[in-house]
């Protein structure tokens, strides 16, 4: 009879479990090395190709990145240009509590407030205003940003929301959290005033090809503009002496306008092709 009685109990306790389930710490993890391939990290841990995204531009460096052994996960980029849905990764899941850890390394730009963007995650504003050299302090180091969360449904939603600039991600973690240890979403906030620079006219290349102003503190092209293939954008002329003998030297600064291959098609980048000289004025 005790042995029967037992058997009814047990099944009654997995019937409750599947009729009344509840949100608890996930058993899954999920990792995603963005604008990248299969990866396997110093932990042995395995990075799957960039997957589950719904737009977006891919963009890679060489160089080294500073604070982590996995120069790779940081190396690539998904980034999303302006125009169209926000770039949105949603991952399938099952229910639970989960730990998201987003990977970064700001590997273009060279100064703070070039780039800030919204991180939303579910229905929660995790991240506002977000910058990631400002806070990561440098160009080309590594940043990780945590926040957990309960998933209620079957997709987890990663959202990266335009303020300043084209925001961008390097990789991504999904794994399980503490259901005691959830965050609190952040403090809505209006978007930061853009750096400028006083008096500073200069050309860059925006996605739709055309020129536009540029005024990045710190730009090393400021003072120039330049609106088309070829076009000569600034000149001007210097004295040199051979001895005693002065020459003038003449000189041309030029832009080249066109489209970009591979996966820089597209990008935002200063396109000076050089100074040189032009014509020899001496007499």
């Amino acid at each position: 009879m005790f042995s029967i009685m037992t058997k009814f109990t047990f099944m009654g306790v997995l019937l409750l479990a599947f009729l009344f389930p509840k949100i608890s710490q996930a058993e899954s993890s999920v990792r995603i090395h963005a604008g990248g391939g299969a990866f396997n990290d110093d932990l042995g841990n395995a990075w799957a190709t960039d997957n589950y995204f719904n737009t977006g531009i891919t963009f890679t460096s060489t160089s080294p990145i500073d604070g982590t052994v996995n120069d790779a996960l940081y190396q690539s980029e998904r980034y999303d240009a302006a125009g169209g849905s926000e770039l949105t990764y949603s991952i399938p899941v099952t229910p639970g509590v989960y730990k998201v850890r987003l990977h970064f390394a700001e590997i273009f730009f060279t100064a703070p407030g070039t780039r800030v963007f919204d991180i939303a995650i579910e229905n929660d504003l995790a991240f506002a205003n977000f910058d990631i050299f400002a806070e990561a302090g440098a160009k080309n180091k590594a940043l990780v940003k945590e926040y957990t969360l309960a998933v209620t449904d079957n997709i987890l939603s990663i959202t990266l929301i335009h303020k300043i600039e084209n925001p961008k991600i390097s990789s991504i973690e999904v794994l399980p959290g503490d259901p005691a240890a959830l965050s609190t979403p952040a403090a809505s906030a209006p978007a930061p005033s853009a750096p400028t620079a006083t008096g500073c006219i200069d050309g860059k290349w925006d996605p739709a090809y055309t020129w536009v102003k540029d005024c990045t503190p710190g730009n090393p092209y400021d003072g120039v503009y330049g609106n088309g293939t070829g076009n000569t954008v600034y000149s001007g002329s210097t004295t040199i002496f051979a001895g005693t003998v002065a020459h003038t030297l003449s000189w041309k600064l030029h832009y080249f306008k066109g489209n970009l291959s591979g996966s820089l098609s597209g990008a935002k980048l200063p396109l000076i092709v050089g100074l040189h000289p032009w014509s020899d004025g001496s007499t």
